[in-house]
This record gives C-alpha cells, structure tokens and sequence, in this order.
C-alpha cells in the first residue's frame, strides 16, 4: 500500500512510508502486549512461564571458571530475562503473583523437609 499525501504535509514519499511503518509495528506490539496480559490471566500459564524461567537459571549466577560454559550459561538466562520483560510490560501485576506464588512453594517446601525431619527424630532415625 502506497503512502497517501495529505494537503500540507511535506514529508517525502519514503518518510511516510517509514511513518506509517512505525505506526504498524506499534500497533502490532500493543495488539502482542494486550495478547500477553489475557492468557497471564491463567495461573497454568504464569506456573509454566515461571517453570521456564526458572530452568533458564536467570534466578541463578551464571559464574563458572570454564568461560564457554558461563557464556552457554548467560544466554540461556537471557531467554528468562526476555521472557520477564515481556511480562513485566504487559502486566506487572502477573509478575508480583508469580513471586508471591512461588514464595510460598518455598515455604511449603521448607516445612515439609521440617516435619519430616521431625518424623525422622521422633523415630530415632537420622540427626541430619
């Protein structure tokens, strides 16, 4: 589709078509973003994109004395890290369930590993 001159205007027939090409790409941006924020709507979908995340090690430090391995390392989390500022700019609120969510697994982890740690004591089984 060819650029349209309106009365007035005075850009070059390649600056119209380079604005109208921002224009598109804005709209398809805005139409990826609003896509985003609704099927973060569902927790199976926030589990698995925290699930993700997680196995990119984007939580992790990327060191490692062997430099082939530590850039491997930060490449894959860089993937995590898109996956975070796709949802971050779509719904900054998903994110903030997403932490609360997997804060609370944690604790749950840690006091089941306690009781049965507990159990373990109370039947004279190991101290560790």
């Amino acid at each position: 589709m060819a650029a349209r001159r309106r009365p007035g205007d005075d850009r070059s027939p390649a600056e119209l078509a380079r604005d109208e090409a921002k224009a598109r790409e804005e709209v398809d941006r805005r139409n990826q973003l609003i896509e985003l924020r609704d099927i973060l709507q569902d927790e199976r979908v926030r589990d698995l994109l925290w699930r993700i995340m997680a196995g990119t090690g984007m939580f992790t430090d990327q060191f490692n004395a062997n430099a082939a391995i530590m850039g491997r390392n930060t490449g894959i989390a860089s993937v995590g890290k898109l996956i975070l500022n796709e949802i971050l700019e779509a719904n900054p609120e998903a994110w903030i369930i997403m932490q609360q969510r997997a804060w609370a697994a944690q604790i749950d982890e840690i006091a089941r590993q306690e009781q049965e740690r507990d159990q373990r004591m109370a039947e004279g089984g190991d101290n560790s």
